[in-house]
């Protein structure tokens, strides 16, 4: 890289701004990271509920997630406090980081499940529109790819951190400790996301008016008859679908394999490793490939990753395999990301790209109740035909590769 280049870089206010708060995001966010394992580990040894009833739960964790799409329209649509961005992520993060702190103040399990809930809400809020962010950046183009890469990276380097705090807590404490502790460490990081967002955040200032919503509009109804959209929004479901991960894996990782605490800690740790290997190593691998070959490869990976599950047994084995998972999961998040960049028209990233992710959540979400269920009541909480499933469900999209556009980029078009 050139010395021009990496000045650029080091002045580039929002490769910074991406950089630090996905860090803050990969080690609190809502359901995921530092409160993953406390969170099941509360609900299977503190409440003792039964897998699939957790299964559910976590489930139902997942429905902000899947709902983006309307917290992008939202965005899209109506400026808040003068902004259509940056207002909004403020008042996310500031939320996010009063839920976690009642969480740990929380009497009843109805009272964590509303928390957690809110938490997630904000979350979702958020993630949705730093991806719009980098795609207003640089459409389709090197320097939101560039984001996307920085920002994957940063949240699953704190995601390992994460991991490996989370597993030692829950090994050292009873379930109920080991959740108010990792839901106090939450708070931090949700603070410092929204300070850095008033700071660093620069935004044209607008107002709801007629105009800016007449052109949305039509924005909008250009993204919805894109047919590439859809395509690339079967992709993120079929890429998605893991029944064999979340609940199943971490129940029969604990009372099949008798995985201490700790252990199922460090594997997740292997799995954020793993995500870090592939936010590095897609670029690399991917930069020159077509369209076609490059969702090829993705589904391939996929397939690979998910029945390689059959081979669990042992600590050594999980941690190959979550790396190997790890990596594949996000040759998906990335390849989506900059599949759906190249055909989403402008004035409607935030909520366009939302709606690309909320598949990918729906998928993750439907595979986790669905996974719960299997497991307990047709596999006798055996692994292996998850992991079966979980392989052919990549493998459907083969019938889609060929309806992906070949070119790599296309031009804006201005509304």
């Amino acid at each position: 890289m050139t010395g021009k280049k990496e000045q650029r870089l080091i002045k580039d206010k929002l490769l910074w701004y991406f950089a630090i708060t996905y860090l803050g995001n990969g080690f609190a966010c809502a359901q995921y990271n530092i409160m993953a394992q406390p969170l099941q580990y509360y609900f299977l040894k503190g409440l003792h509920w039964k897998p699939d009833v957790v299964a559910s739960y976590m489930a139902l964790f997942m429905i902000p997630w899947v709902m983006k799409p309307l917290f992008g329209i939202v965005c899209d649509f109506l400026p808040l406090f003068g902004y259509r961005r940056k207002s909004y992520l403020i008042v996310a993060n500031v939320t996010a980081a009063i839920a976690f702190i009642l969480a740990t103040q929380a009497p009843t399990p109805p009272y964590v499940v509303a928390t957690i809930l809110v938490a997630a809400v904000c979350m979702s809020m958020s993630t949705a529109i730093y991806i719009g962010l980098a795609v207003q950046s640089d459409r389709g183009g090197n320097r939101n790819r560039l984001y996307f890469s920085v920002q994957q990276m940063c949240y699953y380097s704190a995601s390992i951190l994460a991991a490996l705090v989370g597993g030692k807590i829950c090994q050292s404490y009873e379930p109920f400790k080991a959740f108010d502790f990792c839901a106090f460490l939450a708070v931090l990081p949700s603070i410092v996301v929204a300070v850095l967002t008033a700071v660093l955040v620069k935004e044209e200032k607008s107002h709801l008016n007629k105009e800016l919503f007449e052109k949305t509009k039509a924005s909008f109804k250009q993204a919805f008859h894109t047919k590439q959209l859809w395509f690339i929004a079967a992709f993120s479901f079929l890429w998605s679908f893991y029944p064999t991960y979340g609940t199943p894996l971490y129940v029969f990782e604990s009372e099949t394999l008798k995985f201490s605490q700790d252990t199922i800690g460090q594997l997740a740790g292997w799995n954020a490793a793993g995500m870090l290997l592939g936010a590095v190593s897609y670029n690399l691998i991917t930069r020159n490939m077509p369209p076609k070959m490059e969702a090829l490869t993705v589904m391939i990976t996929c397939s690979l990753a998910a029945v390689s599950w059959l081979f669990l047994n042992n600590p050594a084995t999980g941690a190959i395999l979550e790396l190997f998972r790890g990596m594949s999961n996000n040759w998906v998040i990335l390849s989506i990301y900059c599949l759906a960049s190249r055909v989403c028209p402008k004035g409607t990233e935030v909520s366009i790209m939302a709606l690309m992710v909320s598949f990918r959540n729906l998928a993750t979400s439907s595979a986790n109740h669905v996974g719960g269920y299997l497991f307990v009541n047709m596999f006798h909480q055996q692994i292996a035909p998850l992991a079966i499933i979980t392989a052919v469900m990549p493998l459907l999209s083969l019938l889609l590769i060929p309806f992906i556009p070949e070119h790599k980029k296309v031009s804006e078009e201005t509304v």
